[in-house]
């Protein structure tokens, strides 16, 4: 899959499940990525896991 230079997603649920596997995905291929979770220490667990694979954030 080709995907443009300059991409950013925003991933809605991204803490976990398809979520988190997209966003693994994204980032592998040099895609910006922001996820968004309801669950803080996810989020966090998350997070911490995804910035070994490229630029990510949380909200």
């Amino acid at each position: 899959m080709k995907f443009k230079q300059s991409a950013q997603a925003l991933i809605i649920g991204g803490s976990s499940g398809i979520g988190f596997d997209t966003a693994k995905i994204l980032l592998t291929n040099n895609i910006d990525v922001t996820i968004v979770a309801n669950n803080k220490t996810k989020l966090d667990s998350a997070l911490s896991e995804l910035q070994n694979l490229g630029n990510v954030t949380a909200l």
